[in-house]
This record gives structure tokens, C-alpha cells and sequence, in this order.
């Protein structure tokens, strides 16, 4: 099994805890998540279903004897949500004390967010999923509210 190191441990640029993202691609879509939330980052494994679960919740894997709860983030953004391959990945994240999982098509890394995470102006501002916007490497890239991400909608 193949882990990226947790955000404590891996190579990235020095920068403030809260100005770290790891950015990562869904459906071809670009999204930042605050680095202190990624625990690690595992390649896709077999997913034990949950059944009358909603759409987005991918099913649950066994993380070293802990069931973790996998959320489809494409299929909570609302994005074209085909099956995921199997170069998928799952960001494990932590909120209010729980682990879940965060299924993504790709993981592009830990990176420094020069200048920190903007707050959303104008309508961007309500919508429920994102927490700022963030410049890493010169992009534009919405960052999105781990928590709410796992709140049922």
C-alpha cells in the first residue's frame, strides 16, 4: 500500500500551518483542502457499500481495524461522477475528533499559499462548501470547508 506522508511530515514549502493546502483534482476540477485536516493519502482500495446510503457516500474502508466512512467528493460537489478508477485516492481527514475519507481523482501535493486563504466575497460567500480562495503557485483555486464537506447536505 502506498501512503504520502501525513502533512507533518511531508516535503513541502515552509509556510504557516494554516497557509498549507494539499490541492487536489476531481473530475478535472482543481480544489485546495487545508493541510492539517490530511491525515494521509491512500490509493484506491475496495469499499464495503452502506446500503440506503445518499449518492455520496462512497461506502466504508477498514483503516487499520477503524471503519472510516468515504465520501465521493465529486459526487458531493456535485460534479459528473462516473466509477472512480483505480488511480483514485482517498484523503483520510479529521474533524471534531472522527476520521473519514475524501475519495478524489488525484492528489497534485502540499503547497504553500502565499498571502494565507482569502475569505469568499459576493455570492461565492454562501455557498456552504467553501471556506476561501487561496493563489498557491500564481492559480486561483477555492478552498473548500472540510467540515462541512462531511455534514450530510
Amino acid at each position: 500500500m502506498t501512503v504520502i506522508e501525513p502533512a507533518s511530515q511531508a516535503r513541502r514549502a515552509p509556510a504557516a500551518a494554516r497557509d498549507e493546502l494539499v490541492l487536489v483534482t476531481t473530475a478535472g476540477v482543481e480544489h485546495a483542502l487545508p493541510a492539517e485536516r490530511v491525515l494521509e493519502v491512500l490509493p484506491m482500495v475496495a469499499l464495503t457499500p452502506v446500503p440506503t446510503a445518499p449518492r455520496w457516500l462512497a461506502g466504508v474502508l477498514d483503516l487499520r481495524g477503524t471503519a472510516v466512512a468515504v465520501i465521493d467528493l465529486r459526487e458531493r460537489l456535485g460534479l459528473p461522477a462516473p466509477e472512480p478508477g483505480l488511480d483514485a485516492q482517498i484523503l483520510v481527514v479529521e474533524h471534531a475528533g472522527a476520521r473519514s475519507g475524501l475519495l478524489v481523482d488525484g492528489v497534485g501535493g502540499f503547497v504553500a499559499a502565499p498571502g494565507g486563504v482569502g475569505l469568499p466575497e459576493g455570492p461565492i460567500a454562501e455557498v456552504a462548501l467553501v471556506a476561501g480562495l487561496a493563489r498557491p503557485e500564481g492559480r486561483l483555486v477555492l478552498v473548500l470547508d472540510v467540515g462541512r464537506l462531511l455534514e450530510a447536505p
